[in-house]
């Protein structure tokens, strides 16, 4: 367990983040796009980068690429996803970065897919939301300045 004291705004941050995960869990699009802003950017290694664009085009473009990754998941039996080494970096009272480890599952508890991600998020009126989402090599991962105050 880490034992560093966060700040109030840290700690939403990773709440933030850990109730996305939670959301994308439910391999429901709308659910995992109420945490993005738009226009945003998704980016994963090995793989093309995805644009979305401003409201309400962005909406609709999320929503398709998202119900073609659910898809992709639901046929290898994905059950949930487990964050590690969450850490936070202010660029800016209302721009963080948030780095870390995941692993996902299938339902029998097997792993299905471990990768490290640097997601950047802005503070708006309704909460901080993700605009850039960038998934990467395991051993690539960043450890930032702030550990999030949960449970590795």
């Amino acid at each position: 367990m880490i034992t560093m004291v966060a700040t109030p705004e840290t700690k939403l941050i990773c709440q933030t983040f850990v109730e996305y995960g939670e959301a994308f869990k439910t391999l429901n699009p709308f659910k995992i796009l109420s945490y993005y802003e738009f226009p945003a950017l998704l980016i994963e290694a090995g793989s093309k980068s995805r644009a979305l664009p401003a409201r309400p085009f962005g909406w609709f473009v999320g929503l398709a690429l998202f119900a073609i990754a659910v898809l992709k998941l639901r046929s290898q039996s994905y059950s949930h996803s487990c964050f590690t080494q969450l850490s936070v970096q202010y660029l800016s009272d209302d721009l963080t970065l948030i780095s870390g480890q995941a692993t996902r599952f299938r339902k029998d508890d097997t792993v299905l897919k471990q990768f490290g991600f640097l997601y950047t998020m802005r503070k708006t009126a309704r909460g901080w939301k993700i605009i850039v989402g960038t998934i990467h090599d395991l051993d690539k991962s960043l450890g930032l300045e702030n550990h999030c105050p949960i449970e590795d």
